[in-house]
């Protein structure tokens, strides 16, 4: 019955999914393990939108193999993050609809702290319990202390309920502990984030411009950084930043939910309106 469950709910991911160059992609041996599949899924960031669409292929391979193998959930539900953040013309509510259920499992059979770090932070992008989720990371990295990946996830879960500070420290303490990895942007990003809502935009600019030549599709990245130039005034470099993005996939649209705060959307709102008027304009 569990492998029913898990085989349905990642049918329930839409059929575009299971696209014919997401099936060719993944040259899978027949007889791989869920440890296995889970390895070669693991690249998933690199290649953009057909990378994300045949890990996710490969993970759903493992859990209809063992439904609770919480490292494959878990990382389903950041397939599905990955998708929302850099692929347009999506489904959101079926993204977080999918990637909840994925990572509302991991949590309930995991053992180990990176499923539950990654399981946490999707919860908290997806818009669940932002107190529930930062208890988890911090249980996280109470059962490893070292885990950059869990700092990480936790400086970004304290941005987006709002707390730059303590978002600041633990980006911080990833960088100290993994300082030339594949988590060096994504924390450079955390930092400049953070600084732009700590009233620091000059701080943020010189953060936040490197972030965008390793990840061209992340949308996040440019709303903070167009929203940081407006800040300055800058509204010419502002708008290059925006146009940028929206010549890479004018379908690309940013979001700015997952920010808890009023006072941090409004500060990316400039942001995120320089970004829809260069979408218009590219379409």
């Amino acid at each position: 019955m569990a492998g029913r469950r898990v085989a349905t709910m990642a049918g329930s991911i839409e059929p575009q999914l299971r696209t014919a160059e997401a099936y060719a992609a993944a040259q899978v041996d027949r007889h791989a393990t869920p440890y296995q599949l889970h390895l070669q899924a693991d690249r998933f960031f690199s290649d953009g939108r057909t990378s994300v669409i045949r890990s996710l292929h490969l993970l759903e391979q493992a859990l209809v193999l063992d439904p609770d193998y919480a490292p494959a959930l878990a990382r389903a539900a950041l397939c599905l993050w990955t998708l929302d953040i850099s692929v347009g013309g999506r489904d959101r509510s079926a993204d977080r609809r999918n990637a909840v259920a994925f990572a509302r499992k991991a949590i309930d059979v995991a053992n180990e702290p990176e499923p539950i770090a990654m399981a946490a932070f999707v919860l908290a992008y997806f818009g669940e319990d932002i107190d529930e989720a930062l208890a988890l990371l911090d249980h996280a990295l109470t059962l490893n202390p070292y885990l950059a990946y869990g700092w990480c996830m936790k400086g970004m879960t304290h941005l987006y309920a709002g707390k730059p500070e303590p978002a600041l420290e633990a980006f911080q303490t990833s960088l100290q502990l993994n300082p030339h990895g594949r988590l060096a942007r994504p924390n450079n990003f955390g930092i400049g984030l953070a600084e732009l809502f700590m009233g620091r935009p000059d701080a943020a600019i010189a953060n936040l411009y490197q972030v965008l030549q390793e990840f061209p599709r992340w949308t996040t990245p440019y709303t903070a950084l167009a929203a940081a130039y407006a800040q300055q005034n800058f509204i010419a470099d502002a708008t290059r930043v925006a146009k940028r993005l929206a010549l890479i996939d004018a379908s690309l649209v940013p979001n700015i939910l997952q920010f808890r705060d009023k006072r941090h959307r409004d500060l990316l709102k400039p942001g995120a309106q320089l970004h829809r008027a260069a979408q218009m304009a590219a379409r």
